[in-house]
């Protein structure tokens, strides 16, 4: 236990020296103005971010193409795509350059949900918020509702 917990301190350290390191080097408090305002919007475009599928009978299934522009003036690479397990992603693969498009395939299965959801697909690019150095994340959203018998 003792070496569990000086492994833990010295992680905790380590973390928070990175992020001192990181604010010092860029001049940017995480809490200023600057690195608030950076949003993954600054780099994506979306055609749509919402659909609302409306009334869907148990077992129907649903798909849609999210499409997006990359807006930004660097290269776009997206990392990690996620949903619930009744969604079913494809996305580019390849990097996105400035002014070019990509995508983001739902395949949406009703077969296991029993009332109105609305579901987030979030995703991940490998791109850096230039203040934070976080990822930059993102979500489209779908709707439902279960038509009742």
């Amino acid at each position: 236990i003792y070496v569990l917990g000086l492994f833990c301190l010295l992680l905790c350290m380590s973390a928070c020296h990175t992020t001192a390191q990181t604010t010092k080097n860029t001049n940017v408090s995480p809490n200023s103005e600057a690195a608030k305002k950076f949003t993954a919007r600054d780099m994506l475009q979306w055609e749509q971010d919402f659909v609302d599928y409306g009334k869907v009978k148990k077992g129907d299934k649903r798909e849609f193409n999210y499409k997006f522009k990359n807006i930004s003036k660097e290269d776009v690479i997206i990392e990690i795509c996620t949903a619930c397990d009744c969604t079913t992603l494809d996305w580019t693969q390849k990097t996105v350059k400035p002014g070019e498009s990509g995508y983001i395939n739902t395949k949406f299965d009703s077969a296991e949900k029993d009332e109105a959801e609305t579901i987030n697909v979030t995703i991940i690019l490998k791109n850096k918020d230039p203040y934070l150095h976080y990822p930059v994340v993102d979500e489209v959203k779908f709707h439902f509702d279960i038509e009742k018998k």
